[in-house]
Order: C-alpha cells, then structure tokens, then sequence
C-alpha cells in the first residue's frame, strides 16, 4: 500500500481514479522501476546505456548447454535483475569502479543464474593474482542447480588460465 501512496502522490498528474487496482499495481511498478534506474545513474555518474569494457574476460562462454553472457551495462543489469527478481542492478556502480563483472548465466536461452566475479585480483601463490566468484544466485536469490555451479568453477578455472601472468 506505501508503495501505491507513493506512486498517487508523485504522480497525481497522471493517476486515474478509475484504473482496476491490477493496472494501478502495474502503473506503479513501472514507476518504481524507473525511479531504480535515475537512482542507478546517480549513485553510479555514469548512463546506463554505457558499455563496461570487461577485458581480459569473455562476453561470451559456452560450457556445454549453459552460455555466460557479460552484463556491460547498466540497462543490462537492470533487465537482469528485473527477470531474474533480484537486486543484481544495484551493482552498476561496482562493475563501473572495475570492482565486480557480472554474467547471466542462460540454459537454452533462458535465465538461470547471476554470477557476480570478484575484479578485485587477490593474491594467491607466488605473486599471481586470481579472479573469485564472489555471488552465483538463481531467480528470486535462490541457489542455482549444481551443475550450474560446477559450470562456473570450470569458468573461473579458465578465466584464471586465461588472465594468468606468463613466466
């Protein structure tokens, strides 16, 4: 109900009393939503439409019906967080600082996972530094199938062999 008396308040300009309380709901939910995303470029100082360079990573990875697809954007984070029903959106700022990339994770083309990686290179034996999965979560934060998490530790074996320093 807050979020409804949120929504007539700012918007009595373009509220209709005789909305069906379902299109009222979806008026305010597209408000809402974006009201996230102005918040987005605010905290972030960077549009939305921007595209992170993520190299040396992929944007692309296929391992076997799975596809990890680079998130560069802000709108892409957003789209994101919006289908999968988490708050992935909110980490624009720290994939704009280089401190997190964030890939979605899809099976036959469909959302199944979010996988934040750690861009803040930690360092490991002998001075090499290597990338972590910091968060690997399913729709509405749940825990995604195992072999999507066993998919993402080939991953980051790879993007490690990939970004290793060479002797």
């Amino acid at each position: 109900v807050r979020h409804m008396v949120d929504f007539v308040r700012a918007r009595a300009d373009a509220f209709n009393p005789r909305w069906t309380l379902d299109r009222a709901r979806a008026e305010e939910q597209t408000w809402h939503a974006e009201l996230a995303l102005v918040k987005m470029v605010e905290h972030a100082g960077v549009a939305l439409d921007t595209v992170i360079d993520y190299m040396p990573l992929p944007l692309l990875w296929k391992h076997g019906g799975l596809s990890f697809v680079a998130l560069q954007t802000g709108k892409a984070l957003h789209a994101e967080g919006a289908a999968m029903h988490h708050c992935v959106a909110t980490y624009w700022r720290n994939v704009v600082d280089s401190k997190s990339r964030i890939y979605s994770i899809l099976e036959n083309g469909n959302r199944v996972a979010t996988l934040e990686l750690s861009n803040q290179l930690i360092n490991y034996r002998f001075g090499a530094k290597r990338y972590q999965a910091r968060q690997l979560v399913g729709a509405c934060n749940s825990r995604p199938a195992p072999e999507v998490a066993k998919a993402v530790g080939t991953f980051v074996e790879e993007i490690n062999k990939l970004t290793a320093p060479q002797p």
